[in-house]
């Protein structure tokens, strides 16, 4: 039953993103905005990952995620859309108390963010949305301090819907090219995975 209820959030949100693509160009035209104001890119960034053990503990676990998908539009009254995919690896050294696994995560993120004008230089977006992610645990162990196996445990796999919170800054560096940053903290209550993290990113707006 929750894997089918995860599997549908799953599919709605895609079904959603295709949606947006669809008919933002016509839809904001006829309201008034300019149609060709969608971004497609990339981020850079690193991660802290915080993992709930239900057969150990796990400190918090800083991760490269070298590849996260953007896209970004207009939305009425000053606000934009801003969907992300993420996809990110964590491997957790085991001891006689902390389980040893290897971590996959992955989420869809769809935040509506709002431009706040603090300076005419600076121009940060806030936002919060909501995220689907799914995390894999494998190779699931504990072992001595002399190397020797404890106890191997099987592996388990978590789906969550929650909350993100972010903020992100760009600006235009060339032609139909930005540059930003961006911060995000994830919140799933009862799940096993939440995130926060930092990151560069690169946009293109397609002409």
């Amino acid at each position: 039953m929750i894997n089918k209820r995860f599997y549908y959030n799953y599919k709605t949100l895609i079904l959603f993103y295709l949606f947006l693509f669809s008919v933002s160009s016509p839809v904001f035209a006829v309201i008034g905005l300019p149609d060709n104001t969608t971004r497609y890119g990339a981020a850079l960034g690193v991660s802290q990952m915080s993992v709930t053990e239900p057969d150990g503990s796990n400190p918090d676990k800083e991760q490269m995620i070298p590849l996260t998908l953007i896209a970004t539009d207009w939305l009425p009254y000053g606000n934009r859309y801003w969907l992300e995919y993420v996809n990110g690896k964590a491997a957790y050294e085991s001891s006689e108390v902390i389980v040893g696994q290897n971590v996959h995560y992955t989420a869809l993120r769809a935040i509506v963010q709002r431009h706040i004008n603090v300076s005419n230089q600076i121009k940060p977006w806030f936002g919060i949305g909501v995220v689907v992610s799914r995390a894999t645990f494998e190779t699931r162990h504990t072992k001595a301090d002399d190397g020797f196996l404890i106890q191997k445990f099987d592996d388990r796999v978590s789906h969550s819907l929650g909350l993100i919170i972010n903020a992100t800054i760009d600006f235009k560096i060339e032609k139909n090219w930005y540059a930003g940053f961006k911060a995000e903290q994830t919140f799933n209550p009862n799940v096993s995975v939440d995130t926060r993290g930092a990151g560069l990113f690169f946009l293109y707006l397609y002409p």
